[in-house]
């Protein structure tokens, strides 16, 4: 989902979307690039059952519908998904 801790993980998601690969010519061994916006480096995409699109968008998030969970799986080409829900949600 993408409630408060979803949001909260995407945010550092978007804030950590320039960091590249290991460089052999950086101290820390890692490359940066300026994050000039979703898709240009890396991109963070959300789906919930609540319509988070106008939080996503400010947030630099492409976000889909809850209905759309097979291009969500199928077509984003994703490398990393997190799952986030709600601890009441498990009661």
């Amino acid at each position: 989902g993408f409630g408060r801790f979803g949001q909260f993980i995407a945010k550092k998601f978007v804030e950590h979307s320039n960091i590249v690969g290991p460089t052999p010519d950086s101290n820390s061994g890692l490359e940066t690039k300026p994050n000039t916006g979703v898709g240009v480096v890396g991109k963070v995409v959300a789906i919930s059952r609540t319509d988070y699109s106008d939080v996503a968008s400010r947030m630099g998030v492409k976000f889909l519908p809850y209905g759309d969970m097979e291009r969500f799986i199928c077509e984003e080409d994703l490398d990393v998904i997190v799952l986030a829900g709600s601890i009441l949600s498990f009661e």
